[in-house]
């Protein structure tokens, strides 16, 4: 009886991308997903899914990464709910996060707490009416890394209009030794 209760409609979902070879030599890469029902012994009762071919998707994506990587700045792409989408290695050294540990994170955590609402003011003015600006010219942005430690920056951003919706590009600089200079 503790055993029926345990797998009592259980459901697991997953998603799996990979790539395939068709018969006449042609790669795809193909996204599955799918869900698998249990019943009460645990056993599979169902398994429902769908398969999508993103093979145009992953190549656009990957000449993209290959841009964002060649960028000199540290750059910084964010998706229409202002999270950060994808970030170059640059970005990674700079703020001493990874990708992974950064990805759907608000750009504000690489920002002290003090300016944080300044900051929002511009972000929001900006996805409100998007055009190419920069932010930092006039006055000074801070950026902070994992480690705590803070550094002048200076942020300009771009639009981007793709298939899933408005991104925005920050590419961001440290204007430490600028600021040392001045």
């Amino acid at each position: 009886n503790h055993m029926q209760n345990t797998f009592k409609d259980k459901c697991f979902t997953g998603e799996l991308i990979h790539r395939i070879i068709t018969p006449k030599g042609t790669v795809k890469t193909l996204r599955v997903s799918g869900k698998v029902f249990l019943d009460d012994q645990g056993e599979i009762k169902e398994i429902v899914g769908a398969t999508q071919d993103i093979t145009s998707q992953k190549m656009a994506e990957n000449k993209f990464r290959g841009l964002l990587e060649s960028a000199p700045d540290a750059m910084i792409i964010l998706n229409d709910q202002k999270r950060i989408h994808l970030i170059n290695k640059q970005a990674e050294n700079l703020f001493g996060y990874t990708a992974s540990e950064i990805r759907g994170e608000k750009i504000e955590k690489l920002m002290p707490e003090r300016i944080v609402e300044n900051f929002k003011v511009y972000r929001d003015q900006y996805f409100s009416d998007p055009k190419s600006i920069a932010m930092g010219e006039n006055r000074e942005l801070i950026g902070i890394n994992k480690a705590g430690k803070e550094f002048p920056i200076q942020i300009s951003l771009s639009p981007l209009e793709t298939d899933e919706g408005l991104l925005v590009s920050s590419a961001i600089r440290d204007i430490s030794i600028q600021k040392q200079v001045e």
